[in-house]
């Protein structure tokens, strides 16, 4: 999937912006609706990071809503 990042990262954290997708829905429901998503990664310790998909319906709304977070941790 396409994706950009609008700048080169402030403090360890980085933003990858992705195209706009098409999204049936969830479950049985099919509504039919477009979809915006960036992906931030954000450092957490100098062994660990969070990366977190936020996902904004693209109807006008701008409301914006955590959709899934992963954490990371280095073993060594």
């Amino acid at each position: 999937m396409p994706a950009y990042s609008p700048d080169k990262g402030v403090d360890g954290k980085i933003t990858f912006q992705f195209e706009s997708l098409a999204f049936a829905g969830f479950g049985q429901e099919v509504e039919g609706w477009m979809l915006r998503s960036n992906y931030v990664i954000l450092p957490h310790s100098d062994n660990a990071e969070v990366a977190q998909q936020y996902w904004t319906r693209a109807d006008g709304s701008e409301r914006q809503w955590l959709a899934v977070e992963y954490r990371y941790s280095r073993h060594r």
